[in-house]
């Protein structure tokens, strides 16, 4: 079994590499070029897996809700505002919500760019080499250069990205088959671009991620609610 421990720190090193101020952009043909089969690959679409439409247990991070399979054992939250769910089985969920205010000070976002948080974030799951050409503005070409970049990371031997369409929201997700039982997902709402949820878990079947996935609901809460509190 894959220790929490060794997921906190994939996690973690997938965080770094999804954030904006990874790379400067005072030189936008400074970034890396993507390389490989992975650069032209986009996600896959799959039918929306089956989901609960209302649960109990329910985590709402910012404006995302999601429903929980079962009562959590623990939840911790971190100052970044990560959030932990454990379950008594030994399942665990990972929420991140990624936004603008995760840049650094001295790195701040293209303001000549036409694209947002979340365009930036899901041109890695849309977007390919030939996309790269038609653009003009350097924020843009940074951008589109970096989400192929992340791409080559992101798509690899060991993963198959699925796609899913639920009313406002794209769904991407998938099941790391290098690591046992651990699974990943973007989560974006056509209605809020500056933000985007990401979720991972430890211990939990795909067909299980998937559902929790599905389920996802828009709140006006900015809270993580347990029960019917």
């Amino acid at each position: 079994m894959l220790s929490y421990r060794y997921l906190t720190i994939t996690v973690s090193l997938l965080l770094l590499l999804v954030l904006p101020g990874c790379a400067s952009h005072s030189n936008v043909f400074e970034f890396p070029q993507c390389e490989g089969q992975s650069c032209n690959i986009t996600a896959i679409t799959k039918p929306l897996p089956p989901h609960p439409e209302n649960g109990r247990y329910t985590i709402d991070l910012d404006q995302f809700s999601i429903i929980l399979p079962s009562p959590p054992l623990r939840i911790y939250t971190l100052l970044d505002g990560d959030v932990y769910v454990y379950f008594e089985n030994g399942d665990s969920l990972s929420f991140s919500l990624d936004s603008q205010k995760s840049l650094s000070e001295d790195d701040q976002w293209p303001a000549s760019s036409n694209y947002s948080i979340a365009d930036s974030a899901e041109f890695i799951f849309t977007k390919a080499e030939k996309d790269l050409a038609s653009l003009t503005d350097k924020g843009d070409i940074w951008i589109m250069k970096r989400a192929l970049f992340l791409k080559g990371e992101l798509f690899g031997p060991h993963s198959e990205i699925q796609y899913s369409r639920k009313t406002d929201f794209s769904l991407y997700y998938w099941n790391d088959t290098a690591m046992k039982n651990v699974c990943f997902a973007y989560i974006f709402s056509e209605s809020i671009r500056d933000r985007y949820l990401r979720i991972s878990s430890n211990n939990m079947q795909f067909d299980a991620f998937k559902s929790i996935v599905a389920s996802i609901k828009t709140t006006d809460h900015c809270r993580i609610r347990r029960g019917d509190k």
